[in-house]
């Protein structure tokens, strides 16, 4: 017969020893003066837990130091905490003591809290196959319950304990599973360790949004479509709206285009660099991140804020096309087909489909490579005809350029948009 799993427990000491300390209300000295009743108290729980669960070994772990990592995260991390009481302060060496008298191995790491070994002992522990108990009165701990992994949680003093497991969990929350705790908290906050949450979301709508809307991972269906939606779509979409004419200043949406012909007179390297890099990736990169990342197709898809933007990109298309077509200034006539080419860009992503999406990825790198090709074949014709600008002064010139004029046109033909 195969042997029993083996049961470990770990005790987060410092837990403990405060409800320990807060419980016992009566006075408790050693001979010594010393404090002793949140010693009494820890033991007492210490001896309930092993004639209970008669766990196959016992581990107990201890804060040691600041907690550096986390303070570095969040600077005010547990800052509102008053300092420890020294009648309680002068008991954790004693406990220590008393602990490896019994043979109970005490873990504590300078800079990090008891919470992080429980956490590291209870996934070391269920990988190598043990049951893991975690004695703990830390709500947020709840987070490592699995089949393998209960969190025994002190209720009452130190007496009353309540065993933690995801079904457990699950109904305490409302349907948030353990491994959607920590954004459980997140959205809500922490305040026993100053801990900010989002304003506004207390529990039940924290509770309320994790179970609608899963986890808060960056993922492409958008963090705000996520959170803060419910109530204010509307109100989102317009800032939306308002946020796509601020970036399509830079990706030169139309009305808003006139600086871009504009900059065409600079020196072939900036000009080439600024419809290539500056534009594109400043620009038409920061509405796709606030479209897909921000806000979500979920939010945007089918609404009036959607049908806007894909308007005022299909006119700058039209606009941007027809512009460059009547243009017989080189530079300008390049700078209008950045106009209508961006928008090219952003009809794709604004149609709010993978396919859009992928287009418009694809046609932004092309867009980025040949336009660069074409400015740098521009200052080629610029420096031979001594800075002839207009296109009617090059008439013969293709016989005395012919790579440059081949390269020119086949850059050209890549920037047309094939008709399905």
């Amino acid at each position: 017969m195969a042997d029993a799993t083996r049961t470990i427990a770990v005790i987060d000491g410092n837990s403990l020893m405060h409800r320990a300390f807060h419980a016992i209300r009566q006075p408790m000295n050693a001979p010594d003066g010393r404090s002793t009743g949140a010693l009494f108290g820890f033991f007492n729980m210490f001896i309930k837990m092993v004639d209970t669960f008669h766990p196959d070994g016992v581990i107990c772990a201890f804060d040691k130091g600041k907690p550096r990592v986390r303070m570095e995260m969040l600077p005010q991390y547990k800052a509102q905490r008053p300092p420890m009481d020294p009648a309680l302060h002068e008991q954790f060496p004693m406990v220590k003591e008393l602990l490896r008298t019994l043979d109970v191995p005490v873990a504590e790491l300078e800079g990090w809290e008891g919470d992080d070994i429980l956490g590291t002992l209870a996934r070391r522990g269920e990988a190598a196959g043990y049951e893991m108990l975690l004695f703990t009165g830390d709500r947020d701990m709840y987070q490592l319950s699995t089949e393998h992994v209960k969190i025994v949680s002190t209720q009452k003093g130190v007496s009353e304990v309540k065993i933690m497991d995801p079904a457990t969990v699950e109904d305490l929350y409302h349907g948030i599973t353990p491994e959607l705790v920590p954004d459980f908290y997140g959205l809500k906050g922490d305040t026993s360790d100053n801990i900010p949450g989002v304003p506004g979301i207390g529990p039940k709508k924290a509770a309320a949004l994790i179970v609608q809307y899963g986890s808060l991972d960056f993922v492409l269906g958008g963090n705000l479509s996520k959170i803060l939606t419910v109530g204010h779509e509307n109100t989102l979409r317009i800032a939306f709206v308002l946020g796509f004419f601020g970036f399509g200043v830079k990706a030169a949406i139309w009305p808003l285009h006139g600086w871009l012909p504009s900059a065409g007179v600079a020196p072939t390297p900036v000009t080439a660099l600024l419809h290539a890099v500056a534009v594109v990736n400043a620009g038409v990169f920061a509405i796709l991140r606030l479209t897909y990342y921000s806000y979500g197709t979920n939010l945007l898809q089918g609404t009036w804020a959607q049908d806007l933007v894909m308007a005022f990109a299909v006119i700058t298309i039209v606009y941007g096309s027809a512009m460059a077509l009547r243009m017989q200034h080189l530079k300008r006539r390049l700078a209008y087909s950045t106009v209508s080419n961006l928008s090219y860009i952003l009809f794709g992503a604004t149609l709010m489909s993978p396919g859009g999406l992928a287009a418009a990825l694809c046609h932004m790198v092309v867009h980025s490579f040949v336009k660069i090709i074409l400015f740098f074949c521009a200052g080629a014709l610029l420096c031979q005809t001594h800075h002839k600008e207009y296109i009617f002064e090059y008439e013969g010139l293709g016989k005395r350029m012919p790579i440059t004029f081949g390269v020119f046109t086949f850059a050209s033909m890549a920037l047309k948009e094939p008709v399905s």
